[in-house]
């Protein structure tokens, strides 16, 4: 079984592959010519579009290539959680701090404040919300909050909340994981 990790080194290695011709190609026209680098690079690229635009093609379907992969990869965790109580997802521990409700002139909402943990190291702090706009026909609005990495998105929804509606307790957490 390969992993999206092995993926994303395939594709740098083309990456990479495809930079050091350009860099190659670029040094040698520099010392032929005595041109600068971007009119060393400008001829190269003049010289043989085929050939280099050929190599910019490749790299984009390599990215192509590890958005296709990455979907393979996706995972979804519900957690219907009390304020201290924690739950683990794909190597993750999240904590659901606290849930606070709030009303302004414009609208209402409950925010779901959590907390990310790699192991035992804390590496973001989270607050999905649920918001209800004060209008004619109210409508819902969904808040994601996202962590980022290179290598996955996380993304945090708050999908309701039980317990008094002044006062919750218990707040159903969505996560999705994408890859790449």
């Amino acid at each position: 079984q390969t992993s999206n990790g092995q993926y994303a080194l395939t594709v740098m290695f083309l990456i990479v592959a495809v930079v050091q011709e350009y860099a190659r190609g670029t040094r040698v026209r520099m010392k032929n010519t005595g041109a600068r680098v971007a009119s060393a690079l400008g001829g190269l690229v003049a010289r043989a579009p085929r050939r280099f635009g050929g190599y910019i093609v490749h790299i984009g379907f390599a990215f192509l290539f590890l958005a296709f992969v990455g979907q393979c990869f996706k995972q979804e965790f519900t957690a219907t959680m009390k304020a201290g109580e924690t739950a683990s997802f794909a190597g993750y521990k999240i904590r659901l701090d606290r849930i606070e409700t709030y009303v302004d002139t414009h609208k209402k909402g409950v925010i779901a404040h959590l907390s990310l943990f790699d192991g035992n190291e804390l590496i973001a702090t989270l607050a999905p919300e649920d918001r209800v706009y004060n209008t004619q026909d109210n409508p819902k609005s969904t808040e994601v909050d996202i962590h980022s990495t290179f290598w996955r998105d996380l993304y945090f929804t708050l999908r309701g909340v039980g317990g008094p509606p002044a006062a919750p307790t218990i707040a159903d957490i969505k996560v999705h994981l994408n890859p790449l």
